[in-house]
């Protein structure tokens, strides 16, 4: 996310017109044959928490976790987005 251009310039947007809701960043290793990080970015018109970005670690929501795959508990991950608290996991950053 820090590449400048054209990129940036859609970034920074996205940012100023509050249309980021969520981020989530995945752990290293979840798509095959990839190793890097990689994350998931929500959109949207209308927000919960308008003027702020909800970051999510789910580094740490593995069910399994081999050399070469790594299984999400994706049932916690969706009860960490259904809810807009602080936890160990999630943050609200002012934008």
């Amino acid at each position: 996310m820090f590449r400048g251009g054209n990129e940036y310039e859609l970034r920074r947007r996205l940012v100023e017109y509050n249309t980021i809701d969520t981020i989530i960043s995945l752990p290293t290793g979840l798509l095959s044959h990839v190793s890097i990080a990689t994350c998931i970015i929500i959109l949207k018109h209308n927000t919960n928490h308008p003027g702020k970005i909800r970051m999510i670690n789910s580094k740490e929501f593995f069910q399994s976790r081999t050399r070469t795959n790594i299984k999400l508990d994706l049932d916690k991950l969706f009860y960490e987005l259904k809810y807009d608290l602080d936890s160990e996991f999630i943050r609200f950053i002012s934008n």
